[in-house]
Protein backbone atom coordinates (compact mmCIF):
# COMPACT_ATOMS: atom_id res chain seq x y z
CA UNK A 1 0.00 0.00 0.00
CA UNK A 2 1.27 3.47 -0.84
CA UNK A 3 2.64 5.50 2.07
CA UNK A 4 0.27 8.39 1.35
CA UNK A 5 -2.71 6.03 1.64
CA UNK A 6 -1.45 4.64 4.94
CA UNK A 7 -0.92 8.16 6.26
CA UNK A 8 -4.43 9.22 5.28
CA UNK A 9 -5.97 6.10 6.79
CA UNK A 10 -4.00 6.57 10.03
CA UNK A 11 -5.18 10.17 10.33
CA UNK A 12 -8.78 9.11 9.64
CA UNK A 13 -8.55 6.37 12.27
CA UNK A 14 -7.27 8.80 14.89
CA UNK A 15 -10.05 11.29 14.14
CA UNK A 16 -12.69 8.55 14.21
CA UNK A 17 -11.41 6.87 17.38
CA UNK A 18 -13.89 8.52 19.77
CA UNK A 19 -16.80 7.52 17.53
CA UNK A 20 -15.53 3.95 17.11
CA UNK A 21 -15.03 3.50 20.86
CA UNK A 22 -18.48 4.89 21.57
CA UNK A 23 -20.01 2.34 19.18
CA UNK A 24 -18.06 -0.54 20.72
CA UNK A 25 -19.33 0.42 24.19
CA UNK A 26 -22.95 0.12 23.05
CA UNK A 27 -22.99 -3.51 21.99
CA UNK A 28 -26.45 -5.06 22.17
CA UNK A 29 -25.85 -8.23 20.10
CA UNK A 30 -24.95 -11.77 21.04
CA UNK A 31 -23.51 -12.62 17.59
CA UNK A 32 -20.46 -10.69 16.36
CA UNK A 33 -18.96 -11.03 12.89
CA UNK A 34 -15.41 -10.01 11.96
CA UNK A 35 -14.87 -9.67 8.23
CA UNK A 36 -12.09 -7.81 6.42
CA UNK A 37 -14.01 -5.91 3.72
CA UNK A 38 -17.35 -5.09 2.16
CA UNK A 39 -16.01 -4.73 -1.37
CA UNK A 40 -17.11 -6.70 -4.43
CA UNK A 41 -15.98 -10.32 -4.16
CA UNK A 42 -17.11 -13.91 -3.82
CA UNK A 43 -15.95 -14.20 -0.21
CA UNK A 44 -17.76 -10.98 0.68
CA UNK A 45 -20.97 -12.37 -0.87
CA UNK A 46 -20.60 -15.48 1.27
CA UNK A 47 -20.12 -13.33 4.38
CA UNK A 48 -23.21 -11.32 3.45
CA UNK A 49 -25.29 -14.49 3.12
CA UNK A 50 -24.06 -15.83 6.46
CA UNK A 51 -25.15 -12.64 8.20
CA UNK A 52 -28.48 -12.72 6.41
CA UNK A 53 -29.15 -16.19 7.84
CA UNK A 54 -29.29 -14.75 11.37
CA UNK A 55 -30.42 -11.21 10.61
CA UNK A 56 -33.37 -11.58 13.00
CA UNK A 57 -30.85 -11.92 15.85
CA UNK A 58 -29.64 -8.37 15.06
CA UNK A 59 -25.92 -9.24 14.89
CA UNK A 60 -23.05 -6.78 14.76
CA UNK A 61 -20.35 -6.89 12.07
CA UNK A 62 -16.91 -5.33 12.44
CA UNK A 63 -14.97 -4.48 9.27
CA UNK A 64 -11.31 -4.96 10.10
CA UNK A 65 -9.41 -4.12 6.91
CA UNK A 66 -9.38 -1.55 4.11
CA UNK A 67 -12.02 -2.07 1.42
CA UNK A 68 -11.09 -1.02 -2.12
CA UNK A 69 -14.71 -0.07 -2.78
CA UNK A 70 -18.01 0.20 -0.90
CA UNK A 71 -20.10 -1.91 -3.28
CA UNK A 72 -21.58 -4.20 -0.63
CA UNK A 73 -21.64 -1.81 2.33
CA UNK A 74 -25.33 -0.98 2.08
CA UNK A 75 -26.23 -4.66 1.69
CA UNK A 76 -24.21 -5.49 4.81
CA UNK A 77 -26.18 -2.81 6.66
CA UNK A 78 -29.46 -4.50 5.76
CA UNK A 79 -28.62 -7.46 8.00
CA UNK A 80 -26.22 -6.22 10.70
CA UNK A 81 -25.17 -3.25 12.73
CA UNK A 82 -21.99 -2.35 10.83
CA UNK A 83 -18.94 -0.91 12.59
CA UNK A 84 -15.88 -0.10 10.49
CA UNK A 85 -12.75 -0.20 12.64
CA UNK A 86 -10.73 1.55 9.91
CA UNK A 87 -7.01 1.33 10.66
CA UNK A 88 -7.72 0.25 14.24
CA UNK A 89 -8.49 -3.11 12.68
CA UNK A 90 -5.40 -3.63 10.55
CA UNK A 91 -2.43 -1.46 11.64
CA UNK A 92 -0.49 -3.83 13.90
CA UNK A 93 0.20 -1.39 16.74
CA UNK A 94 -3.39 -0.07 16.64
CA UNK A 95 -5.27 -3.35 16.35
CA UNK A 96 -3.67 -5.05 19.36
CA UNK A 97 -4.95 -2.24 21.58
CA UNK A 98 -8.39 -2.21 19.96
CA UNK A 99 -8.69 -6.01 20.19
CA UNK A 100 -8.14 -5.89 23.95
CA UNK A 101 -10.67 -3.09 24.45
CA UNK A 102 -13.27 -4.69 22.18
CA UNK A 103 -12.88 -8.12 23.80
CA UNK A 104 -13.57 -6.50 27.18
CA UNK A 105 -16.87 -5.17 25.82
CA UNK A 106 -17.84 -8.53 24.28
CA UNK A 107 -17.08 -10.24 27.60
CA UNK A 108 -19.89 -8.21 29.18
CA UNK A 109 -22.39 -10.01 26.92
CA UNK A 110 -24.03 -13.24 28.11
CA UNK A 111 -23.06 -16.22 25.92
CA UNK A 112 -21.46 -14.25 23.05
CA UNK A 113 -20.62 -15.84 19.71
CA UNK A 114 -17.80 -14.45 17.56
CA UNK A 115 -17.43 -15.52 13.94
CA UNK A 116 -14.58 -14.48 11.66
CA UNK A 117 -13.06 -15.11 8.26
CA UNK A 118 -9.85 -13.83 6.65
CA UNK A 119 -9.33 -11.36 9.51
CA UNK A 120 -6.19 -11.33 11.65
CA UNK A 121 -7.93 -8.96 14.07
CA UNK A 122 -10.46 -11.71 14.80
CA UNK A 123 -7.73 -14.00 16.17
CA UNK A 124 -6.15 -11.12 18.11
CA UNK A 125 -9.31 -11.13 20.24
CA UNK A 126 -8.87 -14.71 21.45
CA UNK A 127 -6.38 -14.16 24.32
CA UNK A 128 -8.75 -11.58 25.82
CA UNK A 129 -12.13 -13.30 25.37
CA UNK A 130 -13.74 -15.19 28.24
CA UNK A 131 -13.62 -18.96 27.99
CA UNK A 132 -17.37 -19.34 27.52
CA UNK A 133 -17.33 -17.21 24.35
CA UNK A 134 -18.10 -19.36 21.29
CA UNK A 135 -15.45 -18.84 18.60
CA UNK A 136 -16.03 -19.95 15.00
CA UNK A 137 -14.01 -19.26 11.86
CA UNK A 138 -14.45 -19.93 8.14
CA UNK A 139 -11.58 -20.85 5.83
CA UNK A 140 -12.51 -20.29 2.19
CA UNK A 141 -9.55 -22.13 0.68
CA UNK A 142 -6.38 -23.97 1.65
CA UNK A 143 -3.47 -21.54 2.00
CA UNK A 144 -1.67 -23.40 4.76
CA UNK A 145 1.44 -23.79 2.59
CA UNK A 146 1.95 -20.01 2.58
CA UNK A 147 3.87 -18.65 5.61
CA UNK A 148 1.75 -15.47 5.77
CA UNK A 149 -1.59 -17.22 5.34
CA UNK A 150 -4.50 -16.80 7.73
CA UNK A 151 -4.16 -20.47 8.79
CA UNK A 152 -0.61 -19.82 9.95
CA UNK A 153 -1.59 -16.63 11.73
CA UNK A 154 -4.41 -18.46 13.50
CA UNK A 155 -2.34 -21.54 14.40
CA UNK A 156 -1.37 -20.44 17.96
CA UNK A 157 -5.04 -20.02 18.93
CA UNK A 158 -6.64 -22.70 16.75
CA UNK A 159 -7.16 -24.91 19.82
CA UNK A 160 -9.45 -22.22 21.23
CA UNK A 161 -11.89 -22.49 18.33
CA UNK A 162 -15.30 -23.96 19.10
CA UNK A 163 -15.90 -24.74 15.44
CA UNK A 164 -14.08 -24.27 12.13
CA UNK A 165 -15.94 -24.23 8.80
CA UNK A 166 -14.46 -25.29 5.43
CA UNK A 167 -16.10 -25.75 2.05
CA UNK A 168 -15.31 -29.39 1.37
CA UNK A 169 -13.77 -32.67 2.43
CA UNK A 170 -10.58 -32.03 0.42
CA UNK A 171 -9.77 -28.94 2.49
CA UNK A 172 -10.48 -30.78 5.73
CA UNK A 173 -8.03 -33.52 4.75
CA UNK A 174 -5.35 -30.96 3.87
CA UNK A 175 -5.60 -29.46 7.35
CA UNK A 176 -4.51 -32.73 9.01
CA UNK A 177 -0.81 -32.53 8.00
CA UNK A 178 -0.85 -28.78 8.65
CA UNK A 179 -2.12 -29.35 12.20
CA UNK A 180 0.57 -31.98 12.73
CA UNK A 181 3.31 -29.59 11.55
CA UNK A 182 2.02 -26.85 13.84
CA UNK A 183 1.71 -29.09 16.88
CA UNK A 184 -2.10 -28.82 16.87
CA UNK A 185 -3.71 -32.00 18.15
CA UNK A 186 -5.65 -33.87 15.50
CA UNK A 187 -8.61 -33.92 17.89
CA UNK A 188 -9.17 -30.36 16.67
CA UNK A 189 -10.11 -31.82 13.27
CA UNK A 190 -13.34 -33.02 14.87
CA UNK A 191 -14.36 -29.39 15.32
CA UNK A 192 -14.45 -28.85 11.56
CA UNK A 193 -17.80 -28.57 9.81
CA UNK A 194 -18.24 -28.68 6.02
CA UNK A 195 -20.70 -26.12 4.64
CA UNK A 196 -20.60 -25.50 0.87
CA UNK A 197 -21.38 -22.01 -0.33
CA UNK A 198 -24.95 -21.39 -1.42
CA UNK A 199 -26.68 -19.32 -4.08
CA UNK A 200 -30.31 -18.63 -5.07
CA UNK A 201 -31.42 -21.40 -7.43
CA UNK A 202 -33.81 -20.72 -10.33
CA UNK A 203 -36.88 -22.95 -9.89
CA UNK A 204 -36.64 -24.33 -13.41
CA UNK A 205 -33.61 -25.55 -15.38
CA UNK A 206 -32.29 -23.02 -17.88
CA UNK A 207 -33.40 -23.51 -21.48
CA UNK A 208 -31.09 -25.60 -23.68
CA UNK A 209 -28.56 -23.34 -25.34
CA UNK A 210 -27.48 -23.38 -28.95
CA UNK A 211 -24.08 -25.07 -29.20
CA UNK A 212 -24.04 -25.32 -32.99
CA UNK A 213 -22.40 -21.98 -33.75
CA UNK A 214 -20.00 -19.56 -32.01
CA UNK A 215 -19.96 -20.19 -28.25
CA UNK A 216 -19.38 -17.60 -25.50
CA UNK A 217 -16.80 -18.04 -22.74
CA UNK A 218 -16.97 -15.92 -19.55
CA UNK A 219 -14.42 -14.83 -17.00
CA UNK A 220 -16.03 -13.32 -13.89
CA UNK A 221 -14.03 -12.00 -10.96
CA UNK A 222 -11.80 -9.28 -9.68
CA UNK A 223 -8.48 -8.18 -11.12
CA UNK A 224 -6.17 -9.87 -8.63
CA UNK A 225 -3.01 -11.92 -8.76
CA UNK A 226 -4.59 -15.19 -7.65
CA UNK A 227 -7.32 -15.07 -10.34
CA UNK A 228 -4.70 -14.82 -13.13
CA UNK A 229 -6.86 -12.86 -15.63
CA UNK A 230 -3.83 -12.53 -17.89
CA UNK A 231 -4.08 -16.27 -18.60
CA UNK A 232 -7.67 -15.86 -19.75
CA UNK A 233 -6.51 -13.19 -22.19
CA UNK A 234 -3.75 -15.48 -23.46
CA UNK A 235 -6.29 -18.28 -23.93
CA UNK A 236 -8.58 -15.94 -25.88
CA UNK A 237 -5.67 -14.76 -28.03
CA UNK A 238 -4.57 -18.31 -28.82
CA UNK A 239 -8.15 -19.30 -29.63
CA UNK A 240 -8.30 -16.34 -32.01
CA UNK A 241 -5.05 -17.38 -33.70
CA UNK A 242 -6.36 -20.90 -34.14
CA UNK A 243 -9.74 -19.61 -35.37
CA UNK A 244 -11.61 -21.60 -32.72
CA UNK A 245 -15.38 -20.93 -32.62
CA UNK A 246 -15.52 -18.98 -29.36
CA UNK A 247 -15.97 -15.41 -28.20
CA UNK A 248 -14.70 -14.31 -24.80
CA UNK A 249 -16.07 -11.85 -22.23
CA UNK A 250 -14.51 -10.52 -19.02
CA UNK A 251 -16.74 -9.22 -16.23
CA UNK A 252 -14.89 -7.33 -13.52
CA UNK A 253 -12.43 -4.46 -13.12
CA UNK A 254 -10.31 -5.43 -16.14
CA UNK A 255 -10.26 -2.14 -18.02
CA UNK A 256 -6.47 -2.03 -17.70
CA UNK A 257 -6.32 -4.87 -20.23
CA UNK A 258 -8.35 -2.99 -22.87
CA UNK A 259 -5.34 -2.12 -25.02
CA UNK A 260 -3.98 -5.66 -24.97
CA UNK A 261 -7.02 -7.75 -25.79
CA UNK A 262 -7.51 -9.84 -28.94
CA UNK A 263 -10.38 -9.10 -31.31
CA UNK A 264 -12.51 -11.97 -29.96
CA UNK A 265 -12.48 -10.62 -26.38
CA UNK A 266 -14.92 -8.08 -24.91
CA UNK A 267 -14.29 -6.42 -21.54
CA UNK A 268 -17.69 -5.78 -19.97
CA UNK A 269 -16.52 -4.10 -16.76
CA UNK A 270 -17.66 -4.55 -13.18
CA UNK A 271 -21.26 -5.63 -12.54
CA UNK A 272 -22.80 -5.31 -9.08
CA UNK A 273 -26.43 -5.98 -10.01
CA UNK A 274 -27.23 -9.71 -9.65
CA UNK A 275 -29.92 -9.80 -12.33
CA UNK A 276 -27.70 -8.09 -14.89
CA UNK A 277 -24.93 -10.58 -14.12
CA UNK A 278 -27.40 -13.43 -14.53
CA UNK A 279 -28.32 -12.09 -17.96
CA UNK A 280 -24.71 -12.66 -19.06
CA UNK A 281 -24.69 -16.13 -17.51
CA UNK A 282 -27.88 -17.01 -19.39
CA UNK A 283 -26.31 -16.06 -22.72
CA UNK A 284 -22.93 -17.71 -22.07
CA UNK A 285 -21.94 -21.31 -22.68
CA UNK A 286 -18.79 -21.66 -20.56
CA UNK A 287 -17.02 -20.04 -17.64
CA UNK A 288 -13.23 -20.31 -17.23
CA UNK A 289 -11.46 -20.40 -13.85
CA UNK A 290 -7.70 -19.87 -14.17
CA UNK A 291 -6.95 -19.27 -10.49
CA UNK A 292 -3.83 -20.22 -8.54
CA UNK A 293 -6.03 -21.17 -5.59
CA UNK A 294 -9.74 -21.28 -4.79
CA UNK A 295 -12.22 -22.88 -2.46
CA UNK A 296 -15.26 -23.47 -4.63
CA UNK A 297 -15.84 -20.20 -6.52
CA UNK A 298 -19.34 -18.78 -6.31
CA UNK A 299 -19.11 -17.83 -9.99
CA UNK A 300 -19.06 -21.54 -10.87
CA UNK A 301 -22.26 -22.32 -9.00
CA UNK A 302 -23.88 -19.06 -10.17
CA UNK A 303 -23.00 -19.94 -13.75
CA UNK A 304 -24.14 -23.57 -13.53
CA UNK A 305 -27.49 -22.41 -12.15
CA UNK A 306 -27.91 -20.57 -15.47
CA UNK A 307 -26.68 -23.43 -17.68
CA UNK A 308 -23.02 -22.37 -17.92
CA UNK A 309 -20.42 -25.16 -18.12
CA UNK A 310 -17.23 -24.65 -16.07
CA UNK A 311 -13.71 -25.21 -17.37
CA UNK A 312 -11.30 -24.78 -14.47
CA UNK A 313 -7.83 -25.36 -13.12
CA UNK A 314 -7.63 -28.23 -10.63
CA UNK A 315 -7.46 -26.16 -7.44
CA UNK A 316 -9.36 -26.16 -4.15
CA UNK A 317 -12.61 -28.09 -4.05
CA UNK A 318 -13.44 -27.61 -7.74
CA UNK A 319 -12.60 -31.06 -9.09
CA UNK A 320 -14.59 -32.74 -6.30
CA UNK A 321 -17.76 -31.67 -8.11
CA UNK A 322 -16.59 -30.62 -11.58
CA UNK A 323 -15.27 -33.74 -13.25
CA UNK A 324 -15.85 -36.30 -15.99
CA UNK A 325 -17.36 -38.85 -13.59
CA UNK A 326 -20.20 -36.50 -12.65
CA UNK A 327 -20.14 -35.10 -16.22
CA UNK A 328 -20.47 -31.55 -14.93
CA UNK A 329 -17.59 -29.75 -16.62
CA UNK A 330 -13.90 -29.86 -17.53
CA UNK A 331 -10.73 -29.73 -15.43
CA UNK A 332 -7.30 -28.54 -16.57
CA UNK A 333 -4.30 -29.73 -14.49
CA UNK A 334 -2.75 -26.94 -12.43
CA UNK A 335 0.62 -27.13 -14.17
CA UNK A 336 3.60 -25.31 -12.68
CA UNK A 337 4.27 -23.59 -16.02
CA UNK A 338 1.56 -21.12 -17.03
CA UNK A 339 2.23 -21.83 -20.72
CA UNK A 340 1.20 -25.41 -20.04
CA UNK A 341 -1.97 -24.17 -18.34
CA UNK A 342 -2.89 -22.04 -21.37
CA UNK A 343 -2.21 -25.00 -23.66
CA UNK A 344 -4.32 -27.20 -21.40
CA UNK A 345 -7.30 -24.85 -21.70
CA UNK A 346 -6.84 -24.60 -25.47
CA UNK A 347 -6.78 -28.40 -25.72
CA UNK A 348 -10.05 -28.63 -23.77
CA UNK A 349 -11.93 -25.97 -25.73
CA UNK A 350 -10.69 -27.45 -29.02
CA UNK A 351 -12.08 -30.81 -27.92
CA UNK A 352 -15.34 -29.07 -26.98
CA UNK A 353 -15.58 -27.47 -30.42
CA UNK A 354 -15.13 -30.86 -32.07
CA UNK A 355 -17.53 -32.76 -29.77
CA UNK A 356 -20.67 -30.74 -29.01
CA UNK A 357 -23.30 -33.47 -28.69
CA UNK A 358 -23.04 -33.89 -24.91
CA UNK A 359 -22.87 -30.21 -23.94
CA UNK A 360 -26.59 -29.82 -23.19
CA UNK A 361 -26.43 -32.84 -20.87
CA UNK A 362 -23.36 -31.47 -19.08
CA UNK A 363 -25.10 -28.13 -18.56
CA UNK A 364 -28.18 -29.86 -17.12
CA UNK A 365 -26.02 -31.99 -14.81
CA UNK A 366 -24.46 -28.80 -13.52
CA UNK A 367 -27.85 -27.28 -12.77
CA UNK A 368 -28.96 -30.42 -10.90
CA UNK A 369 -25.69 -30.43 -8.92
CA UNK A 370 -26.16 -26.82 -7.84
CA UNK A 371 -29.80 -27.39 -7.01
CA UNK A 372 -28.98 -30.34 -4.78
CA UNK A 373 -25.77 -29.18 -3.09
CA UNK A 374 -25.41 -25.41 -3.34
CA UNK A 375 -28.91 -24.20 -2.55
CA UNK A 376 -29.06 -20.90 -0.68
CA UNK A 377 -31.81 -22.32 1.54
CA UNK A 378 -29.63 -25.26 2.64
CA UNK A 379 -26.64 -22.94 3.17
CA UNK A 380 -28.68 -20.55 5.32
CA UNK A 381 -30.10 -23.34 7.45
CA UNK A 382 -26.65 -24.80 8.10
CA UNK A 383 -25.31 -21.45 9.28
CA UNK A 384 -28.42 -20.66 11.28
CA UNK A 385 -28.06 -23.98 13.09
CA UNK A 386 -24.36 -23.32 13.64
CA UNK A 387 -24.87 -19.83 15.04
CA UNK A 388 -28.03 -20.33 17.08
CA UNK A 389 -29.21 -23.86 17.78
CA UNK A 390 -25.95 -25.60 18.67
CA UNK A 391 -24.69 -22.96 21.09
CA UNK A 392 -27.89 -21.55 22.53
CA UNK A 393 -27.25 -22.90 26.04
CA UNK A 394 -24.26 -21.91 28.23
CA UNK A 395 -23.34 -25.56 28.93
CA UNK A 396 -22.82 -26.09 25.18
CA UNK A 397 -20.45 -23.10 24.81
Amino acid sequence: MKKITKWKETLKALLLYPSIRQKTKRLDSTIFFFFPQYQTGGAERVHLNIMRSVADRKPTCFITDLSVNHDLRDEFKRYVRLINLHRWGWKTSFRKKMAKKLAAEINKIDNPIVFGSNSEFFYDLFPHLKESCVKIDLLHTDLSHLPLSIENYAAPVTHQLTRRVVLGESHKEKLKPFYTRKGITLAEIEKIRIIPNGIPIPPDPPPIKDYSDIMTVLFVGRNSHEKRPELFIEIAAEAYRQKLPFTFQMIGDFESFSNHRPANLEIIGKITDAERLNSYYREAHFILITSIFEGFPMVISEGMAQGVIPVATDVGEISMDINSEKNTGFIVPDYADTDDIVNGFIHVIREIADNRDDLAEIANNGYELVKGKFSDDVFSQHYRDLLTTQFSRPDEA
